[in-house]
């Protein structure tokens, strides 16, 4: 076939190419080489393109050498590749719009078997959902920077240049892009793990092997000049290339947060400068951030954002009178009903579950707004949909009630409430503020390079791979990021290829941490025997080959996600160069019963460790620490002592007037002080899980308070005693989980005076890991108050089955982002995930 000769120069920095018209049916003859687009391209025609919202994605070659071969890609049209390349262009609601090549490697069919895990993507079939699905592709994203390069695009459709197996497609081109001297492309999905170990991909990804002849994927993402073979006529390619049909570019419109700290005035000028106009739908979730000034404004402006608009719906309440009625409850209470309009449910349908989800309302009275009901009502009473108790003394003094009458007075009243989500908000800003380049790392624990592990840290929580980071080679920098004194080695003149020795093993781009080692076989078997036998194999490999330290378990509930969390967990606490754990999670029930899990799962693997041993082969019990607010553990241990009674989860007095606490007596400071100083009313508590007595084998500074007090015949009740030894247990513990609003203190305002004694926001800087479970409801800045600015071992777990975090403000621009947890953006970043038998999703 003779060749075609179309040629065509893209620049789209000084050439505004021409949309090619569609030129339906058959061509009357050869087209011409205008400047602008030829409307004809072949004997085909030139079918007009489709002009997909979202974006086309087209398969084609990469030929690093010449049109001749050899080929990377292409093996639906015919060449020997098992990688596939994709020409890609993507059109995302709120995101930018780009052009590029995508190179797909084959992932292990076995993985999941061997231990490596699932890799996951995102699924943009429904973008108002965050939502993921398993994928059997590692894809390399090579983005061209906009209007920064030059394309050529020719038609070389039966070329004799042309490979054999090539000279058949009759509407093969070829699009030269040669990078102005300047342009840099934006790589995606590079460093994350990857694994086919039976396929010559393991060795292209992960040792940086050659794809064909010397060309290597370090090779590809460095070069100049990238040249495609496409299989589309002549106008579609051209109009692929067109950047002036492409969207503006796209950026949130707050500026740069890098600007602020925690500063209210200028995020609500921010808000004010782009308000949310009718019909603006709220950003799409994302699951990466193209650099870190979005990261930033997403998950900064979200959690501000929550909380400007729930406190401004607070103070609108307030301006409602709302009708209402006293019921009498006793001599000295009464309940109030209140009549919630049509209107006013219906416009804060979203805030009143929020807000009344304590059980308190301040009822505001006035007296004119009392008048009485004629005729009076009879006895029935509707359930009421909230109620508040009153009790004498108050400001507003009730009337007295007429014997056996249920309602007697009609009142108009307002509502107001106590609580306030600015305080979170400003935890959750300040935490995600910390991410910023340049700011102190937020980890005190020794371990090297902090400032590389701050920037790994920046990558993971921009969900595009660890490509900039990876291939910096400065000498302030080093590159070895495992905490096992890995070794560098850089080959001359190629900085991207990068080996980390780890044992005899070659792991570029990430470090493999092994959380069973540094400790005993006999006990990283027993850890592992937690699973159950079917599955001991790949949970030991997954334990073993954890990439960043970075673990996942996402699975429905019921399936052992909890057991699977603490065996991890152990694993941590028992390696020696870790030995403690921070733990969180969405809600105070889901941290306290991952506490107790923990605990328990502990004594049972090191009982039946210990078992038969000498004492000095023995291990300790883990000391695991459910943490509560310290002026909480204080005032129940006074309560407890005075009384004289079992100590239970009400042993904090409750009030009617205040927020019930969620404190709870089991594997509290409180509950261990009691042990350590062996008092007769820990044994008699009728908290199922909580510790009874002191065990041999339990944490030396349990021992350690008993004998102190002992040998000074120190009593129990000292008041001086009871902080410092609570203090210490904390210190001194194996794992402490609590909320991130107990354990980050954001730094203190003006005038303001910081917590006397940060215990839990020490511990947590100084942990040598994090684990967080039920994280399939958990926001990523409140993620960020646990786990900090800087990378060390993370283990997450979260039921796929669960709903997301909980609707967000109406308002809210960003309320979609919000609802993508932290879990499901870790899983669309790519990063492997551990499943448990059945689920199949």
């Amino acid at each position: 076939m003779a060749l075609v000769s179309e040629k065509i120069c893209l620049n789209p920095c000084r050439q505004r190419a021409k949309p090619p018209s569609s030129g339906k049916g058959k061509a009357k003859g050869p087209a011409k080489k205008p400047t602008t687009a030829p409307s004809q391209a072949g004997p085909a025609g030139n079918p007009k393109p489709s002009r997909a919202k979202k974006g086309t994605a087209d398969e084609c070659i990469l030929t690093p050498v010449s049109i001749g071969g050899p080929y990377i890609g292409g093996k639906k049209l015919g060449a020997n590749s098992d990688v596939t390349v994709t020409l890609a262009v993507s059109r995302r609601n709120d995101q930018n719009p780009w052009l590029g090549v995508v190179l797909g490697f084959p992932l292990g069919k076995d993985n999941e078997n061997d231990g490596f895990g699932v890799r996951y993507e995102p699924v943009f079939e429904a973008p108002e959902k965050a939502k993921t699905c398993v994928t059997w592709s590692h894809d390399v994203k090579i983005k061209f920077p906009r209007g920064q390069y030059k394309a050529i695009i020719t038609n070389i459709a039966g070329s004799d240049q042309l490979d054999p197996v090539l000279r058949d497609q009759t509407k093969l081109c070829r699009a030269t892009i040669t990078l102005d001297p300047q342009a840099r492309v934006q790589v995606e999905g590079f460093g994350l793990p990857f694994a086919n170990p039976s396929h010559p991909s393991h060795g292209w990804v992960n040792d940086d092997a050659p794809i064909v002849g010397d060309v290597a994927l370090s090779n590809i993402l460095q070069q100049r000049e990238f040249v495609l073979l496409v299989n589309l006529w002549l106008g579609v390619l051209i109009q692929r290339f067109n950047q002036t049909l492409m969207p503006p570019p796209f950026s949130y419109p707050y500026g740069k947060l890098y600007q602020h700290g925690w500063d209210p005035q200028a995020y609500r000028k921010c808000i004010e400068a782009a308000p949310r106009k009718k019909g603006d739908s709220p950003f799409m979730p994302r699951f990466s951030f193209e650099d870190d000034n979005e990261m930033v404004t997403a998950m900064a402006q979200g959690a501000f954002q929550e909380a400007f608009f729930l406190d401004h719906a607070v103070q609108e309440i307030a301006k409602f009178k709302l009708p209402a009625y006293f019921v009498p409850k006793s001599e000295d209470s009464a309940y109030v009903i209140i009549a919630r309009p049509k209107d006013f449910v219906e416009q804060y349908e979203k805030q009143w579950p929020r807000l009344t989800s304590d059980g308190l309302l301040k009822v505001l009275l006035r007296e004119d707004w009392v008048e009485t009901v004629d005729p009076p009502m009879d006895g029935k009473v509707k359930k009421p949909r909230r109620i508040l108790n009153w009790q004498p003394g108050s400001s507003n003094t009730l009337p007295e009630f007429p014997p056996l009458q249920i309602m007697q007075l009609m009142i108009t009243l307002t509502i107001s409430f106590w609580r306030s989500d600015m305080t979170n908000a400003r935890r959750r800003v300040t935490a995600v503020l910390d991410l910023r380049p340049g700011e102190n790392p937020t980890c005190t624990v020794n371990i090297k390079h902090l400032r590389r592990r701050m920037a790994l840290q920046r990558d993971v929580m921009r969900g595009t791979g660890f490509y900039e980071t990876l291939k910096r080679n400065d000498q302030d920098l080093a590159l070895d990021l495992a905490i096992d004194h890995s070794e560098l080695k850089i080959e001359d003149n190629k900085t991207s290829d990068v080996r980390l020795e780890l044992g005899e093993e070659s792991v570029p781009f990430q470090s493999v941490i092994n959380l069973l080692a540094k400790m005993d076989p006999e006990l990283a078997d027993a850890i592992v025997d937690l699973a159950l036998p079917e599955d001991r194999s790949r949970f030991r490999a997954y334990l073993e080959r954890r990439h960043l330290g970075i673990g996942i378990i996402a699975t429905p509930g019921g399936t052992g996600k909890t057991t699977a969390l603490c065996a991890a967990t152990l694993a941590m606490i028992f390696n020696k160069d870790i030995g403690s754990v921070f733990g969180s999670g969405p809600t105070n029930v889901a941290i306290s019963t991952c506490a107790e899990r923990l605990y328990w799962t502990g004594v049972a693997v090191t009982d039946r460790f210990n078992a038969g041993k000498e004492e000095d082969a023995q291990v300790h019990r883990p000391l695991v620490v459910r943490g509560y607010k310290l002026s909480d553990e204080l005032k129940a241990f006074h309560v407890i002592l005075g009384r004289g009674q079992a100590p239970d989860d009400d042993s904090i007095p409750r009030s009617p007037w205040s927020p019930q606490p969620a404190w709870k007596y089991a594997l509290s400071p409180c509950n261990w002080l009691l042990v350590a100083l062996g008092h007769k009313l820990a044994e008699s508590s009728p908290v199922e899980k909580a510790v009874k007595t002191l065990h041999d084998r339990d944490q030396p500074v349990l021992h350690e308070i008993r004998r102190e007090l002992e040998a000074n015949q120190l009593a129990a009740a000292q008041n001086f005693l009871r902080l410092s030894y609570m203090v210490k247990i904390i210190s001194s513990a194996s794992a402490v989980l609590t909320t991130p609003s107990c354990a980050y203190i954001p730094p203190p305002r003006p005038r303001q005076k910081s917590e006397p004694n940060p215990v839990y926001q020490k511990y947590r800087l100084g942990a040598g890991a994090v684990l967080v479970d039920e994280a399939g409801c958990m926001l990523r800045s409140d993620l960020l108050s646990v786990w900090g600015n800087t990378l060390r071992p993370l283990f997450m777990a979260g039921d796929t089955k669960q709903l997301t975090p909980p609707d967000m403000e109406p308002q809210n621009r960003f309320s979609l982002d919000l609802t993508n947890s932290a879990l499901n953006f870790f899983q669309g970043s790519g990063l492997p995930v551990y499943r448990l038998r059945g689920d199949d999703q």
